[in-house]
């Protein structure tokens, strides 16, 4: 939910309602601004670098395994790298507390610099059954300037940004490892159960990216009806948590 700030004397006070507001308003969340090309504006391509997160003493390791050895899924877009992650505790809600995981794989994916090679970072999840080639059909739709820094909001729930599949243009990440270090002491103090879609949202939106709207990219089983993997315009599934699963699904 978006701060508003006051000031009263000496005090300055951000939040999240106006149950403090003695004071002046100095200042409150950036208006969300409309980005889509006008005529005659070149657009972002579509260049996908991807990638996913496996604990491989998990679950997620046999859904790695049958993802390469099948070459599906990130493995279809343009440039891809796996990274190994860690078992993380979950709360009582079944969010995984892997905010904190995911700052560190963030900088692996700044030291390896394959990210600017490409117009978009994708980050599918091992149970997401993922189609790269929907995905680029979707965002050739956007009409994304070319240097947008955006982020896709892919769902109508929470916070609009599901990890399942997350989709970020270059310039967005870019701006992220120019300024996101801001963002670790203060979102993880502050919400120290977060999710690190929750968190990478949170902080994208503070450090002053845009976003653009696409409800039709992911469809995830948690927060709405289950359907058939047969849509043609659907560029990800989620999730499949057995290989059995997620191969008939694909």
């Amino acid at each position: 939910k978006s701060f508003s700030c006051y000031q009263n004397a000496d005090t300055a006070q951000c939040m999240a309602s106006a149950s403090w507001n003695a004071g002046t308003v100095i200042g409150g969340a950036r208006p969300v601004r409309k980005i889509e090309a006008g005529k005659g504006v070149t657009l972002q391509g579509t260049s996908l670098f991807c990638f996913m997160v496996v604990n491989w003493k998990s679950a997620e390791g046999a859904l790695a395994d049958n993802i390469k050895e099948k070459k599906l899924g990130i493995y279809q877009c343009d440039a891809h790298t796996i990274l190994s992650g860690w078992e993380t505790p979950k709360t009582t809600w079944a969010t995984y507390i892997n905010a904190d995981a995911f700052v560190k794989q963030w900088q692996q994916l700044k030291n390896n610099e394959l990210y600017l090679q490409h117009d978009w970072t994708v980050k599918a999840d091992a149970d997401t059954v993922f189609f790269p080639s929907i995905l680029k059909m979707h965002l050739a739709a956007l009409k994304t300037p070319q240097g947008s820094r955006v982020y896709i909001k892919n769902t109508d729930d929470k916070f609009q940004f599901k990890g399942a599949l997350e989709v970020i243009s270059r310039g967005a990440v870019q701006l992220y490892f120019e300024k996101g270090g801001a963002c670790a002491g203060p979102l993880l103090k502050a919400f120290p159960k977060a999710g690190e879609d929750f968190y990478m949202k949170s902080c994208l939106d503070a450090i002053g990216a845009d976003s653009q709207e696409d409800l039709k990219i992911l469809r995830d089983t948690k927060t709405g009806p289950p359907g058939p993997c047969s849509d043609g315009w659907v560029a990800a599934y989620h999730f499949y948590r057995d290989a059995n699963a997620w191969n008939t699904c694909h």
